[in-house]
């Protein structure tokens, strides 16, 4: 192996340790993703968006892996619903309507927001989207950790994942197409609102891994109608993504098994807290970057 050829594969295991990592922590994993092609890696901003998205498909699967279960449970209930002598299990029946209805939403709202966003674009500049982003990211860090502050008290009546309607599953879809902004992390807003829908911590997290299926799936799809996939693929190297793209699978395992298993051992008020902290920290960390 050359030295050219080992390089270019510790880059796109780098690309894939950053995507891993960053895809369900709330910060814009899209942006640093961005910023690491076009610097570091030299591509054209076309072609590092083409990957950028690309490699959702990798986080993807790994959603699917993580949760087959539950999405096997999902075929089998759009099966029975057909069959009125079945029984369809009350939480499966919840993980369906979420995703039904998520995807509704997010068309709606990621199709508005992507419509305004490039309307703005020929206003102010992109940079400046990204900026405001953030900013709204730490504000909304700042709210977690005050109100898992007010929240120390003991408190009861959370709402389990099978309890979760078609309503939050819409609005939460709704909130999702926020992440077409530049800054805008997709898992940070949509964590934040199935917890202020008071679901408990773990499910919460659940329903936000969940309804990342219907953004990809339509985030991709606009792309593969739109954007030429082969010449990406040239410009960047069919090897290169393949090392990507499964680096890319295995860290977000690995990040996701971990912050569900942080999610389980804290308390609510102090997994607001600490999700809070996250979010601010990491969101003025971008901002300075970005100075």
């Amino acid at each position: 192996m050359s030295w050219e050829t080992f390089a270019k594969s510790l880059l796109a295991v780098i690309l894939g340790i950053i995507q891993g990592c960053l895809e369900w922590i709330p910060v814009s994993s899209e942006a640093f993703i961005m910023i690491y092609l076009i610097t570091i890696v030299k591509l054209d901003p076309l072609t590092a968006l083409a990957v950028s998205l690309l490699l959702h498909i990798s986080t993807m699967f790994t959603v699917l892996l993580f949760f087959r279960g539950e999405f096997k449970n999902v075929l089998k209930t759009l099966v029975n619903m057909f069959n009125r002598n079945k029984v369809v299990n009350a939480r499966d029946k919840s993980i369906f309507n979420i995703l039904l209805t998520s995807f509704v939403g997010s068309a709606i709202s990621g199709g508005a927001i992507f419509t305004l966003y490039i309307n703005i674009l020929n206003i102010v500049k992109e940079s400046f989207l990204e900026f405001t982003g953030f900013i709204v990211l730490a504000l909304i860090g700042i709210m977690m950790i005050i109100t898992g502050l007010i929240m120390k008290k003991p408190s009861v009546g959370f709402k389990q994942l099978e309890e979760v309607s078609c309503v939050d599953g819409l609005l939460g879809g709704l909130v999702q197409g926020l992440a077409v902004f530049p800054g805008v992390s997709r898992s940070g807003v949509t964590i934040t609102f199935f917890l202020y829908r008071k679901l408990k911590k773990d499910d919460a997290l659940r329903c936000s891994f969940l309804i990342y299926i219907p953004a990809v799936i339509l985030s991709t799809s606009y792309y593969l109608l739109l954007g030429d996939v082969t010449i990406a693929l040239k410009n960047i190297g069919t090897s290169f993504f393949i090392i990507a793209f499964l680096s890319t699978f295995v860290v977000s395992l690995i990040t996701m098994k971990s912050f569900i298993y942080a999610a389980k051992r804290l308390s609510f008020s102090n997994f607001l807290i600490f999700l809070g902290i996250l979010i601010f920290a990491l969101n003025v960390f971008a901002l300075i970057s970005m100075g």
